[in-house]
């Protein structure tokens, strides 16, 4: 063979070589992770000021929360009312300052081992979450996964992808966005405590009234007006939870007023009085299965009743140990600017009520009146234990009182159920049980790189969202 063949044949054979180290490459780098690090959204980053609107998609659906003109952030399938702005804060934030670890799979096939799929498929586990400025300009479209096993050394991790990639990251942060939209919205309603109350008046459409009022703040119970004289309370303090309505008032739902119609089916209307003159009126009225409800806030200064102070000393003893005077109420003007706040804030919206308040706001007297049943028979109550009376001395309700023997009766039947089995596995005769293996003494496993760097390797198992959480 000539040296000219020689080299022909050498310089083919290099030739080949790195073709096939090319396309070996190619195929690689096809597959495996791509090295990476630096923020995961950087647009977001630099421009987070600029979010004026958040889409969430979860398992039960999409939803839109936007930045109104005033700034406040809503919710726009509920017309706009607001959210937990901490959420949206939270949301915000952790995204744009998710910074990448590592880079794991890019096979789709291999996503929701990481929590990873697109939320529309079917069993999805994962959140996405677009934020957009005002001109409608995506700022970031992320998919949320799962968090990353957690030893309790060093960041937490979770998993994350852009929305419009395959490729997975494993990111320096731990956000959760929830899934479902009436789970941001910023639940109170309002709140008026009820020793602000000076007299509750609910009417029903069918024209029964009942109202129970105070004649002294310092009253110990409410007096139910117009009793008739062969009806006999429950007890002396029943009427006490009517004025419990507007305190921790949450909603379960909201709608625009209009959505509403508070004239085809109309329900009760309560109206509270406080001392200082507020007057809080609630309107009630079935929709959709529920009880929705609508409040209004006017002031009456003819109702304002100044506290009494306590009484002075005896004569002899230190002024300064006299019992301490109750705050000052607060003053007309005060009253007045509490109302408008309420109404600017209120009067657009129904509220859905959950069942144990719309309850509340709907009380007849029959509700509060003694009934004449026989007792129950179910054992002596000094025996089971129960209290004579409640804190500071208080009467029990005879319903509540029944209720409490009854558990406490049930419970002592099951103690005494559980004691006989244990007699009868002790027994004389009976053959200590073995102690089986169960497996403590086993090594726990070291933390696993879920995906690993490598395209083939398996995920480990992420933790599970704690109940009711979401992304």
């Amino acid at each position: 063979m000539s040296p000219k063949t020689l080299k022909f044949l050498a310089g083919a054979a290099v030739l080949v070589v790195v073709v096939a180290l090319l396309v070996v490459r190619r195929d690689v780098s096809a597959t495996a992770p791509e090295a990476a690090s630096g923020p995961l959204f950087p647009a977001l980053r630099a421009g987070i000021n600029d979010a004026a609107s958040l889409e969430v998609t979860g398992a039960e659906g999409s939803f839109e929360i936007a930045k109104g003109a005033d700034g406040t952030w809503g919710l726009a399938d509920k017309g706009g009312y607001p959210v937990d702005v901490s959420k949206v804060r939270e949301a915000l934030i952790g995204i744009s300052e998710f910074e990448i670890v590592e880079a794991k799979t890019k096979r789709p096939e291999k996503h929701s081992a990481l929590g990873l799929q697109d939320p529309d498929e079917p069993e999805a586990t994962s959140t996405r979450v677009v934020v957009r400025d005002a001109a409608g300009e995506p700022l970031a479209a992320a998919i949320l996964g799962d968090q990353r096993t957690y030893q309790g050394v060093g960041d937490r991790t979770m998993y994350a992808r852009r929305a419009d990639e395959a490729q997975a990251y494993e990111v320096r942060g731990d956000v959760r966005v929830d899934g479902v939209a009436t789970n941001w919205l910023d639940k109170q309603i309002l709140k008026v405590e009820p020793r602000r109350i000076a007299r509750v008046a609910i009417e029903h459409p069918d024209g029964e009234r009942l109202v129970a009022a105070k004649a002294a703040a310092a009253d110990a119970n409410y007096t139910v007006e117009d009793l008739p004289e062969d009806a006999e309370l429950a007890w002396e303090g029943v009427a006490n939870s009517l004025a419990n309505g507007l305190n921790y008032l949450n909603l379960e739902d909201v709608k625009p007023t209009g959505e509403v119609d508070f004239q085809d089916l109309p329900g009760a209307r309560t109206t509270f009085t406080c001392w200082d003159g507020l007057v809080v009126h609630v309107e009630t009225a079935e929709h959709d299965d529920a009880t929705y409800a609508r409040f209004t806030a006017s002031f009456d200064e003819s109702a304002r009743v100044e506290p009494v102070g306590p009484p002075p000393p005896p004569e002899g003893e230190d002024p300064g140990a006299a019992e301490p005077a109750e705050p000052e109420m607060a003053s007309a003007e005060d009253v007045r600017a509490e109302v408008d706040e309420l109404n600017e804030r209120l009067s657009r919206w129904a509220y859905g009520l959950p069942s144990w308040t719309a309850q509340s706001f709907a009380k007849r007297l029959d509700d509060l009146l003694k009934k004449d049943e026989p007792p129950v028979e179910i054992g002596n109550a000094d025996q089971l234990g129960l209290p004579a009376a409640g804190p500071g001395g208080a009467e029990i309700p005879p319903e509540l009182r029944a209720q409490l023997e009854q558990m406490a009766a049930e419970a002592q039947a099951a103690e005494d159920a559980a004691a006989g089995a244990a007699d009868a596995a002790t027994g004389d005769g009976a053959e200590p049980e073995a102690a089986g293996d169960d497996g403590s003494g086993a090594a726990d496993g070291a933390d696993e790189d879920p995906a690993g760097t490598g395209d083939d390797a398996e995920p480990a198992p992420a933790e599970a969202d704690p109940p009711g959480g979401g992304r």
